[in-house]
């Protein structure tokens, strides 16, 4: 007999909620069909192209994480951090960049 949990033998795990903040489709695509191959089921992925949608669908759901992408057409840069632990404070928050600027990565990681 199990204690502590409420969890039957045949209910399925729950899966996991990720935003996307992506405006490139192609990259979004590629991250998608990526996570497929490794994981997909562990995973429900929901994709925002800018980051007025991001907070849009952070008001109306909660994400396990997010992953964001620094060049958006509508923001830019590390204050999306902020903005965004603000509206999710328990969701951790993975910055996808395509710049090679060691700055800027340890600046994302104290954000």
């Amino acid at each position: 007999m199990e204690t502590g949990s409420t969890k039957t033998r045949n209910e399925e795990p729950r899966r996991r909620k990720l935003l996307l903040v992506e405006d490139n489709p192609g990259d979004a695509r590629l991250f998608i069909e990526a996570l497929r191959e490794v994981r997909a089921d562990d995973f429900e992925v929901t994709h925002a192209e800018c980051f007025g949608d991001a907070r849009r669908r952070l008001e109306e759901s909660a994400f396990d994480v997010i992953l964001l992408d620094l060049g958006l057409p509508d923001a830019e840069g590390l204050g999306m951090v902020s903005v965004l632990s603000e509206l999710a404070p328990q969701t951790p928050v993975v910055v996808l960049t395509g710049r090679n600027d060691e700055r800027l990565a340890v600046d994302a990681v104290r954000s």
